[in-house]
């Protein structure tokens, strides 16, 4: 119900009581009740109880109105006012005009009774009042109660999300809270690792990134530097890969790293003073990091390093027998070694300095040369001479063979004119045929030309 419409019911209640009073006074003044009584309806003398009665309250006609959440009473001859407690309604300004304007189940000012006030409320709420809890307070959307305080739980780094729930804020960093889930900003050249503001740069457990932890091995130490881990190994101790290793006997990285130490067969190794050490089993020589018998080793032949190869015509193999090379020949050669010719794989049935065995050379033959038949030396004579008696002689000219072998030209012709001098000529072999005082083509020869047979 509106002011204006309490103020009027106010004023006409007024009314209603001053001409009811006017009109009791003119029947209480022809006859008197006891107290508390009068004749207010014909043929009912003192019958109505003006003391209680709303309609006749002290007088006859003078009512007691209801007004708003309230009902109008008689007590003691007075109109009140009884409101609606059940329901929480009270006239806490005592304007009986205005009725019970004050609900002091739900009004913050009159909360449980008239006068007691809410406290005020925070920023962003309300006060409220109920019946069963009392004083309230009721927060704007937005926003949620937490204790006596309207906070906005998307956006407060001490209450994000629920109530209490503080946003704590790192080394080097900051909190935020949005969308009620608690954040963490870093300061300039940090990064968030885990709730916490690192320097990934020398972090030696979030080195480069988050979680990336530099791993210290044995016989060293680990550091971040630049975002990369950074090993340091002891004294006498150098860093392979991950590993801080001593190369005077680490088997796997001698002297170097990745220098492993590799044990050939028949012998075992030793990483000794940086070096790898190679002993081979008795009777073996280690030669190029392999233990070998060099009394039978092709490639190391009575010492390291003299490797038997093929070298020999017509061989077909080499090999090692007693620490020297030796080799074995083709199917129809024959196998010669130490002569003149050398090492050699040849057919004693043709080889002229092997001619029926090893180191029999076929002999020399002026204006010729020697052949090998069957394993027997023979000779062949060069173009324009003949094989006489195992030599090659012309016999256009070979006094001795003239014409044929055998066909000697003997004896001596007298007369013979030699620059106008008589003398005497041994007989000559010439184009095959022996001739006196060395006639040819009916020229008489002059000394010169009897070659010095004339005397």
């Amino acid at each position: 119900m509106g002011a204006r419409h309490m103020q009027l019911l106010g004023a006409i209640w007024v009314v209603v009581v001053v001409f009811i009073c006017a009109f009791s006074a003119e029947t209480d003044a022809h006859e008197r009740c006891r107290p508390g009584f009068a004749t207010c309806h014909k043929g009912r003398s003192c019958k109505t109880q003006v003391s209680c009665d709303p309609q006749n309250c002290g007088k006859c006609g003078v009512r007691c109105p209801n007004a708003a959440h309230g009902e109008g009473k008689c007590k003691n001859g007075r109109c009140t006012l009884e409101c609606q407690e059940r329901q929480g309604w009270r006239d806490c300004d005592s304007n009986r005009g205005n009725g019970c304007e004050t609900n002091i189940n739900t009004n913050p000012n009159h909360c449980g009774k008239c006068g007691k006030v809410c406290p005020a409320p925070p920023a962003d709420g309300n006060a409220t009042c109920s019946k069963k809890d009392g004083c309230g307070i009721q927060c704007n959307a937005r926003f949620s109660k937490c204790g006596t305080q309207c906070l906005d739980l998307q956006t407060d780094t001490s209450n994000c999300g629920t109530c209490g729930n503080v946003c704590a804020a790192p080394a080097n960093g900051t909190a935020s809270c949005s969308s009620g889930l608690c954040g963490v900003a870093c300061n300039d050249g940090f990064t968030l690792c885990g709730g916490q503001c690192l320097d990934v740069n020398n972090d030696v457990t979030n080195c480069g990134s988050c979680s990336n932890a530099c791993q210290a091995p044995a016989y060293g130490t680990a550091s971040c530097s630049s975002g990369s881990c950074v090993t340091s190994c002891k004294d006498g101790f150098m860093l392979c890969g991950d590993k801080c290793l001593n190369l005077d006997n680490d088997m796997s990285n001698c002297g170097s790293c990745g220098n492993a130490c590799q044990a050939p067969a028949n012998g075992n190794v030793t990483c000794s003073g940086g070096s790898c050490n190679v002993t081979c089993k008795e009777g073996l020589t280690l030669c190029g990091g392999q233990c070998v018998n060099v009394d039978s080793n092709l490639f190391n032949c009575g010492s390291c390093g003299n490797a038997c190869r093929v070298v020999v015509l017509n061989s077909k193999s080499a090999f090692c027998s007693g620490g020297t090379c030796d080799f074995q020949c083709y199917d129809d050669y024959d196998k010669c070694s130490g002569g003149p010719s050398g090492d050699v794989c040849t057919s004693f049935q043709v080889d002229v300095n092997n001619c029926g065995g090893c180191n029999q050379p076929c002999p020399q033959v002026e204006n010729g040369f020697p052949i090998c038949s069957n394993g027997q030396c023979s000779s062949q004579c060069q173009n324009g001479f003949t094989l006489c008696e195992g030599k090659c002689v012309d016999t256009l000219w070979d006094s001795k063979n003239c014409g044929g072998c055998g066909s000697l030209c003997e004896g001596t012709t007298s007369n013979c004119n030699c620059l106008m001098n008589t003398v005497t000529c041994n007989k000559l072999c010439a184009l095959g045929e022996c001739l006196d005082c060395a006639f040819y083509n009916n020229i008489v020869s002059d000394p010169l030309s009897c070659l010095n047979q004339c005397h």
